[in-house]
């Protein structure tokens, strides 16, 4: 009995398209091209294919044909003859007539070695046709032929080529030496000095002697966390003060102004420790913190006052003032016995002095930092000029206590200052009269070279 034809198909299938063995040698996709398949036409080598024949061993053998001439940037929009579909499986390339160098415009022959194809690369011929868009060009991946395709336009790079901007960063750059370095060690230092001392140039230390608020004993917390970061807990570090910003940011603004004051002084740190430790991601997340502590510091316009040079004083909003709204005034007579209302008055005076510094270091920071950045043009900020007074006596301001205080208030000068009355007090104030906030202040006024000069001809040293 004869086998039916679907039995013999079934016993005797026809073989399946083997890879030729120069493909099989290298261990690389072969397209089964006829007569010779793309790999070996581009190498211009023998094409041998296993023989069809059932139980043959043989291999067939085509010669390689010449490699097609690399003709166009892109694939052809002609349709291919059967003969020509190995040519045309790969997209093919030509060095156009423009011989500016560009990526899109290197010959194929520089990277046709398909022993070092990448796997998108090999994937190359199965993408659907689409328009990419590179350097605001847009070109066909399939349709479109190399003579219309547009070179890509080399990018654009933004350089400092105006020479005036070139000298304003230089002058940018001899403000900081001259002028602004040693203000900003001093503001650099303070989380530091917080966590050793409990005091900053804007923080007297006595402010948070009867108790500190959880804001800022997280602040202090995280002072001395940063003081122990090394490369190994860094992220840890900068973790846990990110974690207390946000967590400050989501809390309702306090009422009490020392709650106020210690919020702005404890975002003050954390911009401080963040703005300038020089790392980028750091410094990023300072940025981001910005609005929060400017926020926090406008605040305090609500209780702040301000004294005056003839002994007055002027309200930034509320009801507060210092001791229940006497002034700080030169003819002001503090009793050392008994000291019950001295303790009050110093208490009132040292809360609003640290209110008052608080804001001016929170902008002069902000300030420092935009120019350090290079934001230019930059003008002067006018919230610094919100702040209308501060006092200038390291006497009155490192007084250990109410009787340190009044006699100070009663031995020694001190000096209210304002924006337009700088210059007069700084002829006549001494080197000791200065504090560090002071010298902040007068280094960034005249110079740092001619601040120190002002001392020495008084016989201080800066």
């Amino acid at each position: 009995m004869m086998r039916s034809i679907s039995a013999l198909e079934r016993t005797n299938p026809p073989p399946r398209r083997k890879s030729c063995a120069a493909c099989i040698k290298a261990k690389r996709r072969c397209d089964n091209g006829q007569p010779a398949c793309l790999r070996c036409s581009r190498r211009r080598i023998t094409c041998q294919y296993p023989s069809n024949s059932t139980g043959g061993t043989g291999m067939a053998t085509a010669p390689a044909t010449p490699g097609a001439e690399i003709t166009a940037l892109v694939p052809s929009a002609q349709v291919p003859s059967s003969d020509a579909v190995a040519e045309n499986h790969m997209p093919t390339w030509t060095q156009p007539q423009d011989s500016r160098p560009s990526y899109a415009t290197a010959p194929l022959q520089d990277m046709a070695d398909t022993d070092n194809l990448s796997n998108a690369e090999i994937l190359w011929d199965f993408l659907p046709p689409t328009t990419v868009t590179l350097g605001g060009h847009s070109a066909s991946a399939s349709l479109t032929p190399a003579a219309q395709q547009p070179t890509p336009a080399p990018p654009a790079f933004s350089v400092l080529s105006n020479s005036s901007t070139l000298r304003t960063v230089e002058i940018v750059a001899k403000i900081i030496d001259t002028r602004l370095l040693y203000g900003l060690e001093a503001i650099k230092a303070a989380p530091r000095q917080m966590v050793l001392e409990m005091q900053t140039p804007w923080a007297h230390a006595s402010l948070y002697r009867e108790g500190m608020p959880r804001c800022m004993l997280d602040a202090v917390g995280c002072c001395a966390l940063y003081m122990a970061k090394t490369e190994a807990n860094a992220a840890v570090v900068f973790s846990a003060i990110d974690a207390r910003v946000r967590d400050i940011a989501g809390e309702p603004e306090p009422a009490a102004p020392a709650e106020k004051l210690a919020r702005a002084q404890a975002l003050l740190l954390y911009y401080i420790i963040r703005a300038f430790d020089g790392d980028i991601s750091a410094r990023a997340a300072a940025e981001r913190s910005r609005p929060a502590l400017e926020n926090a510091t406008l605040s305090l316009l609500s209780y702040m006052t301000f004294d005056r040079p003839d002994g007055e004083t002027s309200c930034g909003g509320g009801d507060g003032g210092a001791g229940g709204g006497g002034a700080l005034t030169e003819r002001r007579v503090l009793p050392l016995h008994p000291i019950g209302p001295t303790r009050d008055f110093w208490a009132s005076w040292v809360l609003m002095e640290s209110t008052r510094r608080t804001f001016l270091t929170t902008f002069i920071t902000l300030q420092m930092y935009r120019l350090l950045a290079g934001d230019l043009p930059l003008d002067c900020d006018p919230n610094l000029y919100l702040c209308h007074s501060w006092t200038l006596s390291a006497h009155l301001w490192t007084a250990a206590d109410a009787v340190d205080f009044a006699v100070a208030w009663r031995d020694r000068r001190h000096f209210v200052s304002t924006a337009t009355n700088l210059a007069r007090i700084i002829t006549e104030a001494q080197p000791d009269d200065y504090d560090t906030f002071g010298k902040i202040v007068l280094t960034g006024s005249l110079g740092i070279e001619e601040s120190k000069g002002l001392f020495a001809s008084r016989g201080g040293v800066l």
